[in-house]
């Protein structure tokens, strides 16, 4: 059974049952952009900028916030359809906080102008 692709992250799906309150979400494949998003958000935490998901990656529960699910009539646990995983490693988080903050700081410094 597959294991959530967050680097460091050790729950499986064979391991961790619904019982632990862990379930596993598959990348969405209609939305383009919201799965581009939750393809970045696993590219900065595995440190690999050309990593590709499979299609039987998963991304733990324990990656989204509570509030990014919804559970259906049947009782299972889903993804808000614009939700994607924030909830990554904090080596992680603060390299991608440096690295957008740079770039944010950088177009602060030089804006760019079309005024002659």
């Amino acid at each position: 059974m597959p294991n959530c692709v967050v680097k460091g992250c050790k729950n499986q799906s064979l391991k961790n049952k619904n019982q632990d309150g862990i379930t596993f979400h598959t990348f969405p494949i209609r939305n383009k952009d919201i799965r581009e998003k939750w393809i970045e958000v696993i590219r900065v935490s595995r440190n690999e900028p050309s990593w590709n998901p499979t299609v039987r990656s998963v991304v733990c529960s324990t990656r989204f916030e509570d509030d990014d699910f919804y559970n259906t009539n049947k009782g299972l646990r889903r993804v808000v359809r614009n939700e994607y995983p924030k909830v990554i490693s904090n080596v992680s988080i603060i390299l991608y906080l440096v690295i957008n903050l740079k770039i944010s700081f950088i177009i602060d410094i030089f804006p760019c102008s079309t005024d002659k």
